[in-house]
């Protein structure tokens, strides 16, 4: 999947990086946002 990374403080410094799919634990959930 693909998501956007926060790399440093401030404005700005973000990345849209290919991730892992997370997987939710036990009283979590998993919400996806589609666009």
């Amino acid at each position: 999947m693909e998501a956007l990374v926060k790399t440093k403080s401030g404005v700005g410094n973000v990345e849209l990086r290919e991730m892992a799919k997370p997987k939710a634990n036990e009283g979590q959930v998993l919400i996806e946002v589609k666009a």
